[in-house]
């Protein structure tokens, strides 16, 4: 569903067991391990490396605190 985010961005709301953001998470974790850093030894990737380290710390904040109330 896309909705509008507090900070007036849209936003996409969707429902994730933990198994599925754990997943995420080590997707990402894998890319930002293993990612390329040059094209054809070319020119720099033009990714946000930024945005992905945030998506990593948010998955790892919704894996803790889901850890924290299971226990």
């Amino acid at each position: 569903m896309i909705e509008d985010a507090p900070n007036g961005r849209p936003a996409v709301r969707v429902d994730f067991g933990v198994k599925d953001v754990r997943l995420l998470y080590n997707a990402v974790d894998f890319y930002l391990e293993n990612r390329v850093k040059v094209y054809d030894g070319k020119e720099p990737i033009k990714d946000s490396t930024e945005d992905v380290w945030a998506m990593r710390k948010l998955l790892s904040s919704v894996i803790l605190e889901y850890n924290f109330h299971s226990h």
